[in-house]
């Protein structure tokens, strides 16, 4: 690694800049709420500009890692809230032995999405409808619908 940092400055030039950009902007946005609408929003915005060069090839952090530093950023009634919209939606595996497995990590576009739903007044309940109606059109496909009754 120190060998290719030294053939390759730029690349070390812009990890740190990025990187930075990322504590100075986790230091102006503190404990956003879910009520701060044009707040959240002006943060986002500027974390999504950031996290893309993050993640470009070749990549200085990893989702997860992004994804930590998003929710740190919002307080922990939004964070909690967030977690719930997150835990309600989120799809479950089966695995070999019929035994459901949830993903361990959320995608950080997900992750912004279900919290500008949730800045912009969705409710957990219409999330739900949109997510069952979703499925039923989905899965719609000559064979019948599939039983989503479950799911409430």
């Amino acid at each position: 690694m120190e060998k290719l940092k030294l053939e390759f400055p730029e690349l070390t030039s812009k990890e740190q800049n990025t990187i930075d950009q990322l504590r100075k902007l986790t230091c102006k946005y503190q404990e956003i709420t879910i009520l701060e609408k044009n707040h959240f929003l002006a943060f986002k915005r500027c974390f999504v500009y950031i996290a893309q060069k993050c993640l470009k090839l070749p990549a200085i952090t990893e989702n997860k890692e992004l994804v930590d530093l998003f929710v740190r950023n919002i307080n922990i009634i939004f964070q909690n809230v967030l977690n719930l919209r997150l835990s309600l939606i989120e799809k479950v595996k089966i695995n070999e032995f019929g035994r459901s497995k949830i993903k361990d990590s959320y995608n950080l576009k997900h992750v912004i999405q279900k919290a500008v739903e949730l800045v912009s007044g969705k409710t957990i309940v219409q999330t739900l409808k949109q997510t069952i109606y979703s499925n039923v059109l989905k899965n719609k496909s000559g064979s019948g619908f599939k039983n989503t009754s479950h799911i409430l």
